[in-house]
C-alpha cells in the first residue's frame, strides 16, 4: 500500500517517533483538560483522584501484559495494537458523566498507554541497532514535545470554549490519518540470543542483575521527574511563597530544558559515550534537585528545576539503549523489564511523596526522596559502562 516509501532504518525511525509523539500528546492533552472532565462528571476532588488512580492500575497491568505479548508475538504487533487503542480511548474520556464511566475510561487509557510505552521502548532499541548509532534520546524528545503540544492544545481549546469530546475527537482523527503509514514501517524484532532463557524455552529464571539495576535506575529517574511534575508547583506556592503564576512555571522550566537537551542527547552520546554522559547528567540533576529543595528563593528554585530537565533528559534513553544491547537476554525482554520498573516509579512515587509529606509535616523534607534518587543515578551509572 505504501510501496513508494521503503522500510529503511530512517523511515522506521520516523514511524517509531510517531508513536512516541502520540503517547506524549495523549498525556499532555488529557491532563490539560482534567478541569473540564471534572466539570462534566460533577466529581469532587477525592472521587476524581480515585478515578485517576485507574490510569496507574491499568498501566501496571499493561506493563506485565505487554512484556508477555512482546515475547510471545512481537513488539511491532503490540505497538500497532496499543497505538490504535490509544487513539480510540482518547475520545472516550470526553463521554462519561459518572464516576464509574470515567474510571473505566481512565483504566482503558492506562492499559493502552502502558502497552504502547513498553513497545515503543523496544522499537527504539531496534532503530538504534538498525542505524548503528544513538537515536533513543531524539525519540524521547518527541514524547516530551508531544506532551508540551498536548498541553498547549488543551489550553487553546479551553480558551475557545471547545469541550473535551470534540477536542479529543479532532486529535484522534488527525493522528489516525498517519497511523497506517507509521504502523506499516515499524521494524521486526531481533532474533532471541542463542544463550537466552527465552530461546531455550525457559521462562522462569531471573533476568540478569544488570537489567534489574537498569530498571531500578529508570525508576529513580522517573521518581525525580514525577516529583517535579506533581509537587513542583506545590513546593513553590506553599513552601517557597511564590505566586500561583510563578509556581505554574516549575514544570514548564523543567520540560522545556528537557526537550532541548534530548534533541542534542544523541549527539552527546556519540561524542562522550553513555557512561560519561550519564554521570555528568546525574550530577546536574542532583544539583538541580538540591537547589529546588534548599533554596528559599522561587527564581532560584525554577533554575533548579531547569537543571533537572537537563540532567534527567538522556538518562532513561541511555538505560533503554543499554538494556537493548544486552547479549544475555533478548532486547524485547530487557526493555520490557526496564520500562516496567521505570514507570513504576513514575506511577507510585508522587503519591508516596504526598504521604511522606503528611507524615513528616514538610513537603521540603519529603522531596529528599527525589534527591536520594538522583544520587542513586550518579552511583549507578557504572551499569552502562562498556566492558573492557
Amino acid at each position: 500500500m505504501f510501496a513508494f516509501l521503503p522500510r529503511t532504518s530512517a523511515v522506521s525511525r520516523w514511524a517509531c517517533a510517531y508513536f512516541f509523539t502520540i503517547v506524549g500528546i495523549a498525556y499532555g492533552t488529557v491532563m490539560s483538560r482534567i478541569p473540564a472532565i471534572k466539570a462534566n462528571t460533577g466529581l469532587d476532588d477525592g472521587s476524581l483522584g480515585l478515578a485517576l488512580l485507574c490510569v496507574g492500575i491499568g498501566g501496571v497491568i499493561a506493563f506485565a501484559l505487554a512484556g508477555w505479548a512482546q515475547i510471545k508475538w512481537s513488539s511491532r504487533l503490540v505497538q500497532n495494537i496499543s497505538g490504535l487503542a490509544l487513539l480510540i480511548c482518547i475520545p472516550l474520556l470526553g463521554v462519561p458523566r459518572s464516576f464509574a464511566g470515567l474510571s473505566a475510561a481512565f483504566f482503558c487509557l492506562g492499559i493502552a498507554t502502558g502497552c504502547a510505552q513498553v513497545a515503543m521502548g523496544t522499537q527504539g532499541t531496534l532503530v538504534e541497532r538498525a542505524e548503528g548509532r544513538p537515536r533513543m534520546s531524539g525519540l524521547h524528545a518527541m514524547y516530551s514535545a508531544g506532551g508540551l503540544i498536548g498541553a498547549v492544545s488543551g489550553a487553546s481549546m479551553a480558551a475557545l470554549g471547545i469541550g473535551p469530546f470534540p477536542h479529543f475527537c479532532m486529535l484522534s482523527v488527525f493522528f489516525l490519518c498517519f497511523y497506517p503509514l507509521a504502523a506499516s514501517r515499524l521494524l521486526n524484532d531481533m532474533p532471541k540470543p542463542a544463550n537466552s532463557a527465552e530461546s531455550n524455552g525457559k521462562h522462569g529464571g531471573l533476568p540478569p542483575l544488570a537489567v534489574i539495576i537498569m530498571g531500578l535506575l529508570a525508576a529513580c529517574s522517573y521518581t525525580a521527574e514525577g516529583a517535579v511534575g506533581d509537587w513542583g508547583p506545590v513546593l513553590l506556592f506553599d513552601v517557597k511563597g511564590a505566586s500561583e503564576q510563578v509556581a505554574a512555571l516549575s514544570y514548564a522550566a523543567f520540560s522545556t530544558t528537557m526537550v532541548i537537551a534530548r534533541l542534542y542527547g544523541d549527539h552527546l552520546r556519540e561524542r562522550m559515550g553513555d557512561y560519561a554522559l550519564m554521570r555528568i547528567l546525574a550530577v546536574i540533576a542532583t544539583t538541580g534537585m538540591a537547589i529546588a529543595i534548599f533554596s528559599p528563593w522561587p527564581p532560584l528554585c525554577l533554575t533548579g528545576f531547569a537543571c533537572m530537565g537537563i540532567g534527567l533528559s538522556a538518562i532513561v534513553p541511555i538505560l533503554f539503549s543499554a538494556a537493548g544491547k544486552r547479549t544475555d537476554i533478548s532486547p524485547t525482554s530487557a526493555v520490557a523489564i526496564v520500562t516496567s520498573l521505570g514507570f513504576g516509579g513514575l506511577l507510585f512515587a508522587p503519591p508516596c511523596i504526598g504521604l511522606l509529606s503528611e507524615y513528616l509535616g514538610s513537603l521540603n523534607d519529603a522531596l529528599i526522596l527525589a534527591l536520594a534518587c538522583c544520587v542513586c543515578l550518579v552511583a549507578g551509572a557504572y551499569v552502562v559502562k562498556p566492558k573492557a
